[in-house]
């Protein structure tokens, strides 16, 4: 199913400007979350070991 199309209002010379909605700014950065976030390991990315690295890993053990 196609979403119907807004119809364009009649006046002349009045471009259409569909109503948009803001965005909630994002709130400061604060370093206690970075702290909390960090002690749950979520801080920082984790490389994932590729499949054929972790085969190469068990072998050398």
């Amino acid at each position: 199913m196609t979403r119907a199309k807004k119809k364009l209002p009649s006046v002349a010379g009045r471009t259409f400007t569909p109503i948009k909605k803001k965005k909630p700014q994002k709130e400061a950065f604060h370093p206690d979350s970075y702290r909390s976030r960090k002690q749950k390991g979520l801080a920082s990315k984790k490389k994932q070991k590729s499949v054929y690295q972790k085969f190469v890993d068990k072998d050398a053990d």
